[in-house]
């Protein structure tokens, strides 16, 4: 993919020994739906679900994806390897678009700069 449209949404899914946790925003229709499971410490789960929210989210969401260059990473996925811990992290990345095939990245690490992405979606989460 050497010029796609922009996406149209991002899921983020990663489980670890002592953290879990699960965001997506997605523009379906025009409108910019936004997804969370995640723990907070003193308020325990945060649960939404397809969350209308603004559409500014999702043009930072499209620029964050393009500087810190998501099209190109390559999958990792650690259930092919030979030899896995068992309590290794799973982190699964997944960008969609309109009019291609969704890209899914797994790996035992987030993506680059995976911590700034997942406090913009718990930015979203206290906002909505």
């Amino acid at each position: 993919m050497n010029n796609p449209e922009p996406i149209t949404g991002l899921r983020l899914n990663y489980v670890a020994y002592r953290s879990h946790f699960r965001f997506s925003l997605r523009e379906k229709d025009g409108v910019v739906l936004f997804s969370c499971n995640y723990f907070k410490q003193g308020f325990g789960d945060i649960v939404q679900e397809d969350v209308p929210v603004d559409p500014t989210y999702m043009r930072e969401l499209r620029e964050f994806v393009q500087e810190n260059d998501y099209i190109h990473l390559t999958d990792n996925d650690p259930s092919t390897r030979e030899y896995r811990d068992s309590d290794e992290p799973d982190c699964n990345l997944t960008l969609e678009w309109e009019d291609y095939k969704s890209l899914l990245i797994r790996s035992t690490k987030l993506p680059p700069n995976g911590d700034e992405l997942r406090e913009f979606f718990k930015r979203i989460a206290e906002d909505a």
